[in-house]
Parts: C-alpha cells; sequence; structure tokens
C-alpha cells in the first residue's frame, strides 16, 4: 500500500470506525422498521398454523412411503418369483406343444372318420 493511504488509515482509523458502525445501525433500524430484521418479534417470520400443517402433511406423506416399502417384497422374494415365473413360462410352452400334438391327433383322426365315411358312401352300406 501507498505510505500515504497508511497515514491515512491510522490517523482517522477512530472516526471511520465510528462512521461505519453508526451506517449499521442505521441500516439494522431501517430493517427493523420495515420488518427485515430478525431482531424483533419472531411471531411474524413464520406463521406457526401454517408451519405445523406443512409438517403434519409431511408425516402422513412419510407414513405412507414408510408403509408402502414395508410392504414390498424383498431382493430374495422377488428372485424367488423371478424363478417361478419362468418355471411357469415353461410348463405353458410345454403345454402348448401338448395341445398342438393333440389338436394333429385329432385332426388326423378326423380325416380318418371322413374318408371311412365316403367310403361307406361310395359303396353303399
Amino acid at each position: 500500500m501507498d505510505p500515504t493511504w497508511v497515514k491515512l488509515i491510522s490517523d482517522f482509523s477512530p472516526a471511520l470506525a465510528a462512521g461505519v458502525a453508526l451506517t449499521l445501525l442505521v441500516i439494522v433500524a431501517i430493517l427493523k422498521l420495515f420488518g427485515f430484521t430478525g431482531i424483533a418479534d419472531k411471531s411474524k417470520l413464520v406463521n406457526e398454523g401454517k408451519l405445523n400443517a406443512s409438517l403434519s402433511a409431511i408425516e402422513k406423506r412419510l407414513a405412507t412411503v414408510e408403509n408402502d416399502i414395508t410392504n414390498r417384497p424383498t431382493r430374495e422374494e422377488m428372485h424367488r418369483l423371478e424363478l417361478s415365473f419362468t418355471r411357469l413360462e415353461g410348463e405353458v410352452r410345454s403345454q402348448g406343444m401338448t395341445i398342438q400334438s393333440t389338436a394333429a391327433a385329432i385332426g388326423r383322426i378326423e380325416d380318418y372318420m371322413y374318408t371311412a365315411a365316403a367310403q361307406r358312401r361310395g359303396s353303399g352300406a
């Protein structure tokens, strides 16, 4: 720093400090007058009724989420369900193949019966 500034600051530091303090005091007084500081009554800052209602709503939502989480299946239960579904898919495929082969057999029997009936009509029996 320039030595001239250092001398000025050291000479006027008590007056400078008093000026800063007075400026801050005026700013705080104006803010308090308009209700912008926390120095005054705290009830103006927070509406307790709204705060309690909001807190109650949050507690209800939290209870709902906790209940939902406790009723969900665990990782092991989900794994068992996946295995069961896989097993069930295999059984359904097997049943589908059985149904197809049964349908084919029934088709062959129907064809045989139609052919036999046509031969009977043709032979006059």
